[in-house]
């Protein structure tokens, strides 16, 4: 995925998860790409929702923020979580449901 393809709800919503997690240790970008070992302009790509990272910078990512893989990639995928966009484009309404209707309600299966 390079940052002129589609947007997943999905991968926005784990970029702003990492974001909000950064943001409440207190770290820039620059701090938490220089703990996990990354570059920031991956990081910022990530925490824009435009990027697909591996398996293996996701565990750096945690590593880094000192919490387990499983507590970052349980994001919130509700609607505010993902239109909360920090003033980049919003997912309509209409696109929220065309990716993410499928899924189960709360407390359904």
């Amino acid at each position: 995925m390079t940052e002129h393809d589609p947007e997943l709800p999905e991968l926005i919503a784990l970029g702003a998860a990492i974001r909000r997690h950064r943001q409440a240790k207190g770290l820039t970008i620059k701090e938490l790409a220089e703990r996990g070992e990354i570059s920031t302009g991956h990081l910022g790509v990530i925490e824009r929702g435009r990027g697909n990272p591996r398996w293996n910078l996701l565990c750096a990512v945690a590593s880094a923020l000192d919490m387990r893989l499983s507590a970052l990639l349980s994001y919130d995928l509700s609607l505010d979580a993902i239109l909360d966009r920090h003033g980049e484009r919003q997912l309509t309404p209409e696109e929220f449901e065309k990716h993410l209707g499928h899924l189960p309600a709360d407390g359904e299966g």
